[in-house]
């Protein structure tokens, strides 16, 4: 049985590995993230945030024109919410993680793809002024599923 299916699994892996050569990837990415979940008091996050603004790196390697896995790092600007009049209110989230991405249009100027993941987080909100509240959270997050589309630079060659 288990030589079957570690048959099963090398014909299907030979001719993907066949195809390309691994080779290193860089990206940097922005977006706009969503304040969904709760924090562990119970109270939704989307209390503290109206949504977050990422900038991040990523570095990886692709193993086959359709598979690559990530390494990444993020900061992302808080987008506060439920700020008292006179006071200043601002927030952020770093985070660590490893992704995996299926590419969709391997090799074309625009490669859409979809990804799964998991991270170790830290996220802060300070207040200042009436009250002055510093808090930093951390933890896992421990699956998250992402969209995106990679863009093709073009390469020029000189003669």
């Amino acid at each position: 049985m288990r030589s079957g299916i570690l048959a099963a699994a090398v014909a299907v892996a030979a001719p993907m590995a066949a195809r390309a050569a691994p080779r290193a990837e860089i990206g940097l990415r922005t977006g706009f993230a969503l304040p969904l979940g709760d924090f562990s008091s119970g109270a939704p996050v989307s209390d503290a945030f109206n949504g977050f603004v990422p900038l991040g790196i990523e570095l990886g390697v692709r193993y086959t024109p359709e598979l690559s896995a990530l390494v990444s790092f993020g900061y992302s600007l808080g987008l506060t919410t439920n700020c008292p009049a006179g006071d200043s209110c601002s927030g952020h989230q770093i985070n660590l993680g490893l992704d995996l991405r299926y590419h969709l249009r391997p090799n074309q100027s625009i490669d859409p793809w979809i990804g799964l993941g998991t991270a170790f987080e830290w996220l802060g909100l300070s207040e200042s002024g009436g009250i002055n509240l510093d808090v930093t959270l951390n933890g896992f997050e421990y699956f998250h599923v992402q969209l995106g589309a990679d863009m093709a630079t073009r390469q020029s060659t000189s003669s």
